[in-house]
């Protein structure tokens, strides 16, 4: 590391010598602004990897998730039925030597947050009942029906991810 020595008006700069830096060299923290909606899949120590549409090709950058703060901001563009918004900050500790001389300003990062692969069965929305915080299938088992506890996760408007609660190849009945 270079040292950054204190410029005046009418101080003599050899060439090549550090005026300033704006960013440090030696590591980088990025804060990103996550909807709440996500955060039950985010955990400290998740790699991340950065993107930018001014990095040279070459330039890989990664990060690893550091903290998540417990507070949240609404995003007041629009209020009216906008999430909140949770800050997660991510340490990046090795900057590439292309970025170092780098112009950073007015340069934006999108971040791609590397979870952990989770085993999932896809099964139509229609065959899960809730009662209470519980979900649940009926699973069939020599054409009787009994009531399996699962844990769920993404879905869209036709199917849902099981997690937990039924095993591949295990029949399931689906309510009209």
């Amino acid at each position: 590391n270079e040292a950054v020595l204190p410029v005046y008006i009418g101080k003599k700069i050899d060439k090549g010598g550090v005026l300033g830096a704006i960013v440090p060299p030696e590591g980088w923290v990025m804060m990103l602004w996550l909807d709440q909606s996500i955060l039950s899949k985010i955990s400290t120590g998740l790699s991340v990897k950065l993107m930018s549409d001014t990095f040279p090709a070459s330039v890989h950058l990664t990060g690893v998730v550091d903290a998540i703060m417990p507070v949240a901001m609404q995003d007041n563009h629009d209020s009216v039925g906008r999430p909140f918004l949770f800050s997660v900050r991510v340490v990046i500790s090795k900057i590439p030597s292309a970025l170092k001389s780098f112009n950073l300003l007015g340069m934006r990062l999108y971040a791609d947050i590397q979870l952990p692969v989770r085993e999932q069965i896809r099964i139509p929305i229609a065959a899960v009942q809730s009662k209470g915080e519980h979900v649940y299938v009926s699973r069939l088992v020599n054409q009787a029906k009994s009531r399996v506890r699962v844990h769920v996760g993404e879905a869209d408007l036709e199917q849902i991810s099981v997690y937990s609660g039924l095993k591949v190849g295990e029949r399931i009945w689906v309510h009209d």
